[in-house]
């Protein structure tokens, strides 16, 4: 006859296993406010501690921005230094300066499987490449100066296989070309290959190219990351929905954008889905469901009401929480939790 002791362990660990189930097959419902749900995601993980500490808050996030845009700007003012002491005189005006001078970097570093250690390893080793590519610029005297952060994004392989594998070669939009070297950058790993989502570790940044040819600085960023598309550095946008975009509101977007923490930005939020794509070109049914979500009295917010609609896109509540660990550990490699901060 079993002991009340062996009954009490045995029903504590077949709730630790519905509750572990629970984290792993729950998806967050259409329309629900994404922060709260990540504080819920943290409460039923353990991860409560976590709450209002990451970037994922949005007051942490309002902070880091701020002092990101402080960064940038000190980028922008050397330069408008230099062509008030005469240093530039080819450049016409500070805004013609800017756009010569900084670039927007971004850096995919490698793809891990969802563990806190792997991914610390990762961030290092992302952090010791920049180091590298900084010493080579440095050797030639060529004044450059960066500011990036790392992100980590987590990546439904399944979905994007199944959105993209089937797509025309040749038509390589967005989302066809960040499969591809996502695809790549898994290798041969059975584990990678067979894990149903993955962290990618990433980083985006402003780069001052100084005296350094923008085809030199690519050069070397490609020696460094060689596959297709595992590198970027583009100009900053001149226009946005047919508006003229300053160099100052570019910088405050890319501050926002790389200290937002999670999957995504949208507006002054985050998202906790699944990104398809590198642009937002994947615009998808569930997309137009919270749109329609929205309207009051739509169909689709009564169905919601009734049943409970799930965003196929969402992570599960163990990838929320697995996030934001990891956001937190990046965090926290320096003492004054900027350690996810990369510049030279």
């Amino acid at each position: 006859m079993k002991t009340f002791k062996s009954l009490k362990e045995g029903g504590a660990a077949q709730l630790e296993f519905l509750r572990m189930e629970m984290l792993n097959t729950s998806r967050l419902a259409v329309g629900v406010n994404q922060e709260k749900a990540l504080n819920r995601c943290l409460v039923s993980s353990g991860n409560s501690h976590l709450q209002g500490r990451t970037l994922l808050a949005k007051a942490v996030r309002k902070e880091h921005s701020a002092l990101m845009v402080e960064r940038f700007q000190s980028l922008a003012n050397r330069i408008a230094g230099e062509k008030k002491n005469g240093a530039l005189s080819k450049s016409r005006s500070n805004d013609e300066a800017f756009r010569n001078r900084l670039q927007l970097v971004t850096v995919l570093h490698e793809v891990c499987p969802l563990e806190l250690n792997a991914v610390s390893e990762s961030a290092e080793q992302l952090i010791a490449k920049i180091d590298n590519f900084s010493l080579s610029l440095k050797q030639q005297r060529f004044g450059c100066s960066f500011v990036g952060a790392i992100e980590i994004e987590i990546v439904s392989m399944r979905m994007m296989r199944e959105a993209h594998q089937h797509d025309d070669l040749e038509d390589l939009t967005s989302g066809r070309r960040k499969f591809k070297v996502l695809d790549s950058m898994l290798g041969r790993s059975r584990t990678l290959r067979n894990a149903p989502t993955v962290a990618l570790v990433h980083c985006h940044g402003i780069i001052d190219l100084g005296r350094c040819p923008y085809d030199d600085a690519c050069t070397r960023l490609r020696q460094i990351w060689g596959r297709s598309y595992q590198v970027e550095v583009k100009n900053l946008s001149e226009q946005y929905r047919g508006k003229k975009k300053s160099v100052t509101s570019n910088l405050k977007d890319i501050a926002g954008y790389i200290t937002k923490g999670a999957n995504d930005k949208i507006q002054d939020g985050i998202s906790l889905h699944y990104k398809l794509s590198f642009d937002k070109d994947m615009e998808s049914i569930e997309d137009q469901m919270i749109q329609d979500w929205r309207k009051v009295g739509s169909a689709i917010r009564a169905e919601k009401i009734t049943d409970g609609l799930t965003h196929s896109k969402s992570m599960t509540m163990a990838e929320i929480a697995f996030h934001a660990e990891a956001i937190d550990m990046l965090m926290g490699l320096k003492r004054n939790r900027m350690g996810y901060v990369i510049k030279f």
